[in-house]
């Protein structure tokens, strides 16, 4: 009776699971087609003949990029069935910390420089953000790890702050004494 009821919740978990990437996935494909189609028709279609060679190149690196983590994004929230139509998983769980969330933010960081890059070409610096956090992300880890294997030879830690009483007990027990002989 466990093992059924811990099943139910199991599928109940699944189909939640899988209604709510659906609703992501749904969006996430209308804000990708919708912010690629924008900037191709003003950029390609309107504005055809004073587009740049470095703005088509960068516009072409960067939709590869998203486009990549769009298809990936999508094969994580995809639903799983089997013969009987039965569902057999939810997905992944497109909400989680971690790699999906940097995935989405890559995207963000990217719609935003192609609608921003419509109105002034210094939006493209905006794309900077991504190699920047990432080594702002990757110096928290590397950079104690530099430390320990490039950085002093002592592991001395600085002296914790002394009231004045205990340095008033150090001095007088540091002072030289003399005996009468």
């Amino acid at each position: 009776m466990g093992a059924l009821c811990w099943d139910l919740q199991a599928k109940n978990a699944d189909k939640k699971l899988a209604a709510q990437n659906s609703k992501t996935l749904q969006w996430l494909t209308r804000a990708f087609f919708g912010v690629n189609s924008v900037y191709v028709f003003v950029q390609f279609v309107l504005g055809y003949g004073s587009v740049a060679w470095s703005t088509t190149i960068a516009y072409t690196v960067t939709f590869a990029i998203s486009l990549v983590i769009y298809w990936q994004l999508m094969s994580m929230g995809q639903t799983r069935h089997n013969s009987q139509g039965e569902l057999v998983s939810g997905g992944e769980d497109l909400s989680m910390e971690g790699l999906t969330s940097y995935m989405f933010d890559i995207l963000y960081i990217t719609w935003l420089v192609h609608l921003g890059s419509l109105v002034s070409s210094y939006f493209w610096y905006l794309y900077w953000l991504i190699p920047g956090f990432f080594v702002y992300k990757v110096g928290g880890y590397a950079v104690p790890l530099l430390r320990g294997l490039f950085g002093s030879s002592s592991n001395a830690q600085p002296a914790p702050a002394q009231s004045n009483s205990a340095k008033k007990r150090e001095k007088r027990q540091n002072k030289p004494k003399y005996s009468r002989h």
